[in-house]
């Protein structure tokens, strides 16, 4: 949901369609982005013991660097975390390259990002590097009032390449340049120019198929006055925004889920309990569908879960099914999800378990009816793009 104060911030007309990069510009900012990006990777893969750890915030450990002898007043701040993802996945989510990826992250999943646009491509993906992208964007940091917001003029690559160990990694590097085309916009949007150096995101695979290491790491000079103690509040808090990646990869997996496979939902006239917590259905516990399964659940064995851009605001997914799309990449839930989901997961599992929380880490069983089996033969039947086979 968009605030007040984000919805103040209206661009010049003149901001939208800057003037080509000359030659000598493009080879300068080539360079720059070269350096840059080195830099990045090697400071936010950096083990060091004077990186103190000054907590955890949103699952996310974040470590505070001594100030950059340099500029005293950035003090550098990293964050560290393991998420359930692959590099596809987070790539789709963060590469920001079209407006139609911008405008959908602005909308549903940035978190301190108020506003971005991308001024320059600067080079452009190569057969050899597909992934590889150098671009100026510009950017606005959320500040908590009565702050001006900050925005920043970046110059930013995008890169994927293998490590010695043999795994992959992709990463997004930042660092701030100045720019004809990127004037400075405090009279237009009453924002404060900032200036980011070395900053973003490196994800490395790790040893664990399907998980993810993630590093951040920030030099931000916020400029104007603010207090000591602001900027390392503001900072703890957008370096731990990294911590709502894995929750919007899992809602893309359960929207891959939810909108584009068809599902047979058991008729809830065939079931009188619940058939996770096997509770009896009555007029306060009403009978709800699993939208990925089709089984019958009460509303506590189901979560709500609402599509990012869907029309219809409510699914519920049972607790067996949430927890399998968590561990399954995009990739494999397009390939099979009809038979691993449907077929393994329901209908009518049983768990000889009394408690909520043993079950969800207990295997279970499946007790499979011939309706059942005959219900769902026909559906895969009639629906081509339902067969696994």
């Amino acid at each position: 949901m968009l605030t007040s104060r984000r919805e103040r911030l209206k661009r010049p007309a003149s901001f939208l369609q800057p003037k080509p990069l000359q030659a000598s510009e493009q080879q300068q900012l080539v360079s720059i982005a070269a350096d840059a990006f080195d830099l990045f990777v090697a400071a936010a893969m950096e083990r060091s013991p004077v990186w103190a750890a000054v907590g955890e915030v949103d699952g996310v450990t974040v470590f505070e660097g001594p100030p950059l002898p340099s500029e005293d007043r950035i003090i550098p701040y990293r964050g560290a975390l393991s998420i359930g993802a692959s590099l596809d996945e987070v790539r789709a989510m963060l590469s920001n390259l079209t407006p139609d990826q911008m405008t959908f992250t602005l909308q549903h999943h940035t978190d301190g990002i108020m506003d971005m646009a991308i001024l320059h491509h600067v080079t452009e993906p190569s057969p050899r590097h597909p992934h590889q992208h150098v671009l100026v964007r510009w950017l606005v940091l959320e500040c908590p009032k009565p702050l001006n917001h900050r925005d920043f003029c970046v110059i930013e690559t995008q890169r994927e390449w293998i490590l010695p160990s043999g795994h992959r990694a992709w990463a997004v590097a930042q660092h701030s340049v100045t720019l004809p085309s990127c004037p400075d916009l405090n009279t237009n949007l009453l924002v404060v120019r900032g200036s980011m150096y070395n900053s973003g995101l490196v994800f490395v695979e790790s040893d664990v198929p399907g998980v993810l290491s993630v590093h951040t790491h920030m030099e931000v000079n916020l400029k104007g006055s603010v207090p000591g103690w602001l900027y390392k509040s503001i900072m703890k808090r957008h370096v731990a925004r990294i911590g709502h990646i894995a929750t919007t990869i899992h809602e893309f997996r359960m929207a891959e889920c939810v909108q584009s496979y068809f599902v047979v939902m058991v008729p809830q006239a065939d079931r009188t309990h619940c058939t996770q917590c096997l509770k009896r259905f009555h007029a306060l516990r009403r009978k709800w569908n699993c939208r990925t399964c089709g089984e019958v659940f009460c509303w506590s064995c189901t979560g709500s879960f609402e599509p990012k851009g869907s029309k219809q605001k409510d699914h519920r997914v049972c607790a067996f099914c949430a927890k399998f799309i968590r561990e399954q990449s995009t990739s494999q839930i397009r390939k099979n999800v009809f038979s691993d989901l449907c077929l393994h997961m329901s209908p009518g599992y049983r768990v000889a378990s009394p408690t909520f929380d043993e079950r969800l880490h207990q295997p279970h069983h499946l007790r499979l009816s011939r309706d059942d089996v005959r219900r769902l033969i026909q559906a895969t039947d009639a629906d081509p793009s339902c067969r696994s086979y």
